[in-house]
């Protein structure tokens, strides 16, 4: 198990506030039993800031005693779960530890990370504070895919903004670098092709950009340029057969 310098410092902390030690869980998950009480509460309409900083606190518990491995990195997802669930400057206070602490203690682990990302949504900051602390080339190539997604929310429904054009060029151009374009996401696949799609709406098929040209037979199976109607009203109707 690693340790980490904040383990004993935290649990000191937790001590002071008169934290009562946590008794052996009969399932032997503590933290899925505080996630499952946490849901119940939400279900019933009977959580409170109060019972939500308890559990938060014996996830800052597990998550010392579990540093480094499995059990300390679910403890830590558990709190912003519980963060996102019960919106408050309190709770929002108790849990500003976790992401620095989930980044302290697993940013070289892809998976972990990956999943980090995911169903977090970090923003740029951490995104960055990610990229500084991990050794893994691919965790750092998936964090540019963050970047890269993050700018493209949206895209298909109004114009891109520049700071959002520059956020994302400036992550594709990282993810195609000889760095990183042949490595492999988390799913086998090369950050190379599996940015392949944004890559050409952002460069090719972004609001207010001249489409790309066409070239297809109309019923009569006479040849048809899109350029050819360049000026006109065109509406462009995709379907088929499945």
């Amino acid at each position: 198990m690693k340790i980490h310098p904040w383990t004993q410092a935290l649990a000191g902390l937790l001590l002071v506030a008169g934290v009562q030690p946590i008794e052996a869980s009969p399932t032997g998950d503590t933290v899925q039993e505080i996630r499952e009480s946490f849901k119940a509460a939400k279900r019933d309409k009977s959580l409170t800031v109060e019972s939500s900083l308890g559990w938060i606190e014996q996830l800052y518990v597990l998550a010392g005693e579990g540093a480094g491995a499995d059990e300390g990195y679910d403890a830590l997802m558990a709190i912003l779960e519980i963060e996102r669930g019960r919106k408050s400057k309190e709770v929002s206070a108790a849990a500003e530890r976790a992401p620095g602490m989930l980044i302290d203690g697993y940013a070289d682990d892809l998976e972990k990370m990956g999943d980090f990302i995911d169903r977090t949504s970090p923003d740029e900051g951490q995104l960055d504070d990610i990229r500084k602390a991990t050794t893994n080339p691919r965790v750092a190539a998936t964090c540019f895919v963050a970047d890269l997604n993050a700018a493209m929310e949206g895209a298909s429904y109004g114009k891109m903004s520049e700071e959002k054009v520059v956020r994302g060029m400036g992550a594709c151009e990282e993810l195609m670098s000889p760095k990183f374009a042949d490595l492999e996401n988390a799913a086998g696949v090369a950050f190379r092709e599996a940015i392949a799609g944004n890559y050409f709406q952002l460069t090719r098929l972004r609001i207010g950009m001249v489409a790309p040209d066409i070239v297809a037979n109309d019923l009569d199976g006479v040849e048809f340029k899109l350029s050819d109607y360049r000026g006109k009203v065109v509406v462009l109707d995709f379907w088929g057969n499945w």
